[in-house]
């Protein structure tokens, strides 16, 4: 009688003739005449193999396997070849190839099994519909497959082999919680089912299962201590568990199977990224991309690595990479377009948000991404529109509502502002951002005790927010509680020594309580900061030109003047100080240049009057 491990297996072989002879007529017609040549001496080298066999007789199915790998690497090879010179279009590689060769004996619990002749016309249906499933399955017609499988497993209930298949196309579908299902009976029939526990690994990690997918994976090893796709896939299981010195392990023994995997180089390097060990994750990358130069994968994780290292434009190149070998890979678009944001790139990032939002029209990250950019190119009503859409795309979008409320506050829509603050704590109650937003939105609107209130709730959620002990140090010194506000600028110094905006708040307060030597060593140290601060040079300015000292105040108006040649009041408080030097000339030309510049500035029109009146001056 013949054994039912070798019935199979000569359905198997006429089934990858069939296949065999689609690629020849397919895929390979396509190719430039000397790849053609070299297809079809690999066609026929493999045809010459599988009319050699005596499938009835055969028993060397691990040799089947190897030789079909060696077909399929020779493939591989040379469509590589031809499809990298389009890099418009993704690399294609005829992986199906070893699926359809590859002859998977542990579905049978017993190799010895034997089956009755009278047995072989349902055997024979069982198999036509298990066939026909496999051909709508690569054709991607999912639920159709799914339909003939059941009608094998309606003829035969107690094979394997419906149940794998079938788990397969519901895997493809997405249901992996049903393949799995189908992949518990497929193993349940053949305990030792290796492509049954290896797929049904495959579902669980889809799941979010890694630890059960786990189980699977060391199955499949237990079965196959050679099998480079268990120890992969293993290992990318225990990265999503954070065991990065486990997972690399694994990647490791890939290498020592197979020295030149670039995968394997490419995964253990995204183990040494999450680790924090950038520049050696950045040397794997390097390997794999040496091994294969066209790894869009590679390049896009290699980026990440650079990005966190600051390597902001190096970043930019490897994404840029990535994307010329997989365009449309939108995490490349991504990470390419918040790197350009970071580099204030900001019309350069919109673009990449563009391209995200036209791959996938309800991609919510990109509309809030763009409108972060429009944000800080003060296009503030576009960037609404965005978080408006990213809003109706996820209405518990948090951060969406609270940068809603800071372009709307620069519009000057503090009350609506307010409102969508409000809504980002109701989503997030812990969010000092909010607290912080809504503070100075009550400033904006003169209710200077409201304001504080927030402040304070930002600082009890962030005790180290040094902007909310500044902004808190402005209300308060609105309202004339100047010591309580000195108290306020001086924890936010200590929280961020090189906040010159601070230096500059504090510096205007102790000047209001006439300390005027305390604020000209704020104004300094603001200027230290940063050199270019207008503000600081003006305020200095005026403390020196209480102090007396107003050739010195003379200087710090010029920088700030150079600095902003077209701003009314410095040439206004410039003449102040030089009136007050008796230079009574040259203080009329400051306000005239003051009114001039702002033909509406009372106190220019006041100040003119009064010198010409007081010193006859024209």
């Amino acid at each position: 009688m013949t054994k039912l491990i070798n019935y199979f297996f000569n359905k198997h072989i006429k089934l990858c003739k069939i296949e065999l002879k689609g690629f020849e007529n397919g895929e390979a017609e396509d190719l430039r005449k000397d790849l053609k040549i070299e297809a079809k001496k690999c066609i026929e080298d493999a045809n010459n193999f599988l009319n050699s066999i005596d499938a009835e007789n055969y028993s060397d199915f691990d040799d089947f396997n190897r030789k079909a790998e060696k077909f399929n690497d020779e493939l591989n090879r040379i469509l590589e070849i031809f499809y990298i010179k389009d890099p418009e279009e993704e690399i294609y590689t005829y992986k199906k190839f070893i699926d359809y060769f590859h002859y998977d004996k542990t579905m049978f619990n017993d190799e010895s099994d034997e089956i009755d002749i009278s047995y072989f016309d349902t055997l024979d249906e069982y198999l036509d519909y298990n066939t026909r499933g496999v051909v709508k399955n690569n054709l991607k017609e999912y639920q159709d497959a799914i339909v003939c499988y059941n009608k094998a497993i309606d003829l035969i209930d107690n094979y394997a082999l419906a149940y794998y298949n079938r788990g397969v196309s519901k895997s493809n579908l997405g249901f992996f919680k049903k393949a799995i299902k189908d992949y518990d009976k497929a193993i349940e029939l053949s305990k030792n089912y290796k492509d049954a526990y290896y797929n049904r690994g495959f579902a669980k990690n889809n799941a979010g299962l890694h630890k059960e997918a786990i189980e699977d994976y060391n199955k499949v090893i237990e079965l196959d201590n050679k099998n480079i796709d268990a120890y992969n896939n293993r290992g990318v299981s225990k990265n999503y568990l954070q065991l990065f010195d486990e997972a690399m392990k694994d990647f490791n023994k890939i290498l020592e199977l197979e020295p030149n995997n670039y995968c394997a180089y490419s995964n253990r390097g995204n183990s040494k990224n999450d680790l924090g060990l950038y520049k050696e994750a950045i040397e794997d990358y390097n390997k794999a991309l040496k091994i294969n130069p066209n790894f869009a994968d590679a390049y896009y994780n290699r980026g990440n690595s650079k990005k966190e290292l600051g390597l902001f434009k190096e970043a930019i190149e490897d994404y840029d990479n990535a994307i010329k070998w997989k365009p449309n890979d939108i995490n490349s678009y991504m990470n390419r377009g918040n790197v350009k944001y970071d580099l204030e790139l900001y019309e350069e990032s919109i673009k990449d948000y563009d391209k995200i939002i036209k791959l996938d029209h309800n991609y919510v990250d990109a509309y809030y991404n763009r409108a972060n950019a429009k944000r800080e190119l003060g296009l503030y009503k576009e960037s609404i529109k965005d978080y408006d859409k990213a809003i109706y795309l996820n209405p518990n979008y948090s951060d969406a509502y609270n940068n809603r409320g800071l372009a709307k506050s620069e519009l000057g829509m503090y009350e609506e502002a307010i409102k969508d603050y409000e809504e980002s704590i109701d989503l997030c109650a812990d969010n000092p951002e909010a607290y912080y937003n809504i503070g100075s939105a009550k400033y904006d609107l003169d209710l200077l005790k409201e304001s504080i209130k927030y402040y304070d709730k930002a600082i009890e959620l962030r005790p180290t927010y040094s902007e909310a002990y500044n902004n808190r140090g402005l209300s308060k010194n609105d309202l004339g509680l100047y010591k309580e506000a000195i108290k306020d600028y001086d924890k936010s110094i200590e929280l961020n020594p090189n906040d010159s905006n601070t230096y500059n708040n504090r510096g205007l307060t102790k000047y209001t309580l006439g300390l005027y030597k305390e604020a000209i060593k704020d104004y300094t140290k603001a200027i230290e900061l940063t050199p270019n601060y207008t503000n600081a040079y003006g305020n200095r300015g005026s403390a020196k030109d209480e102090l007396g000292q107003y050739q010195e105040a003379i200087k710090d108006y010029d920088k700030a003047i150079e600095l902003e040649p077209n701003t009314a009041y410095l040439y206004n408080d410039r003449g102040w100080v030089k009136k007050n030097a008796g230079l009574y000339k040259e203080a009329l030309k400051d306000y005239k240049k003051a009114l001039e510049l702002d033909p509406n500035n009372e106190y220019a029109k006041s100040n003119i009057a009064n010198l010409k009146k007081e010193h006859g001056l024209k």
